[in-house]
């Protein structure tokens, strides 16, 4: 189950069936969560957090109800962290549609390639000679793995060149860590 905080914007906790509450903060990491504590030994099911943000219960598979206080520096929030939580999430979707442009793309370019080399392909013993068919299926394949890698390359934390780039494009706006 997850539940966002009242607290934090950029905070929310997820309950596991291992009896694990986690909490995240997208604010300061987006791979992992900042905290994650072993509440009990039965799943979690049920999450609230008080309007203050201030404790949260989680209610378990037999029934058992656990009270945690969270940490005062978990509960507040920075006058920035609703600009920055919002231009972390513009930056996603312009990158997810980027992303989706350049499939439409490679798309595009095999459809295109296709039409125009069926007219290259010739039966060879009864059989269809699919070598043009295939170099081309190498070639957006090798494509389609190099800007999967350059886009990997691009979120690695402390690339020099996304550190550039991200200067390049987002020169007078707020910047925060992916």
């Amino acid at each position: 189950m997850r539940l966002y905080c009242f607290g934090r914007v950029s905070q929310f906790f997820i309950t596991r069936m291992d009896g694990v509450l986690d909490t995240w903060d997208l604010l300061q990491q987006q791979n992992e969560p900042v905290l994650t504590v072993k509440v009990c030994d039965e799943p979690l099911y049920c999450l609230r957090t008080s309007e203050s943000g201030k404790f949260v219960t989680c209610g378990s598979k037999l029934g058992t109800t656990f009270l945690i206080e969270v940490s005062e520096n978990m509960v507040t929030s920075n006058k920035n962290d609703k600009p920055l939580l919002t231009a972390m999430f513009e930056r996603e979707n312009r990158r997810e549609k980027i992303l989706e442009a350049k499939s439409r793309e490679i798309k595009l370019k095999v459809k295109v390639n296709q039409a125009v080399d069926q007219n290259d392909v010739t039966m060879v013993d009864g059989k269809f000679n699919l070598d043009a068919f295939k170099s081309i299926m190498e070639q957006v394949e090798a494509e389609y793995f190099a800007a999967v890698e350059q886009e990997r390359l691009r979120r690695v934390p402390g690339n020099k060149q996304d550190a550039e780039e991200s200067e390049l494009s987002e020169a007078g706006s707020i910047k925060t860590r992916d």
